[in-house]
């Protein structure tokens, strides 16, 4: 069975923007139970050259953009900006699906053959729509969306898999051995 651009894009950003939403909703969560400054979350990296939390969810958010309007032929809307808030951030993912909701499947047909643009860092790419999509702009949306998962667990966040992806469950009161060389644990407990 051939899966079409649009099945392989707009379902898997939703999808993936609301476990995006669902990762800002923790690390808010977090935020208040530890009565700590947002600025403290919003602010944080993984070293001193990367982007910030806040800014990794923005990106994540604007290469669904990025991805979706480019294949269905239309012009890329304005992206979406920080506001050093966590409602700026459920702002953002909420018009970024909006804006994607609006999209009708119709307008994939034939984007096959689109040959479409892009900046990347200094440089522009030009890729036809399937390298686009999963060469290009499905990496880079997981790329950040990774980053700011890894940007809360580093910055003491209680979250793992089943947060990222929804798919995975884990018996919480299973306790876990700190190091995954226990023969008794498996690769995917490891994983957590």
């Amino acid at each position: 069975m051939s899966i079409g651009l649009y099945d392989a894009s707009l379902p898997v950003f939703l999808r993936y923007l609301d476990r995006l939403l669902g990762l800002v909703e923790i690390a808010e969560a977090h935020v208040h139970s530890r009565n700590l400054v947002v600025t403290e979350i919003l602010g944080a990296r993984l070293a001193p050259d990367m982007l910030p939390f806040e800014t990794q969810v923005i990106i994540a958010a604007n290469f669904a953009l990025r991805a979706c309007f480019p294949l269905a032929g239309k012009a890329l809307p304005p992206y979406a900006e920080a506001t050093g808030q966590f409602d700026g951030l459920r702002a953002c993912i909420a018009r970024t699906k909006a804006l994607l909701d609006s999209l009708d499947s119709a307008l994939f047909s034939g984007c096959e053959s689109r040959v479409l643009e892009s900046t990347a860092g200094n440089t522009v790419i030009s890729l036809q729509a399937p390298e686009f999509l999963f060469q290009y702009a499905l990496p880079n949306f997981f790329f950040h969306m990774s980053m700011a998962y890894a940007i809360l667990r580093s910055h003491g966040v209680v979250l793992g898999k089943a947060q990222f992806d929804g798919f995975h469950v884990y018996d919480t009161q299973a306790p876990r051995s700190p190091e995954c060389s226990v023969a008794s644990q498996s690769a995917e407990d490891c994983a957590r």
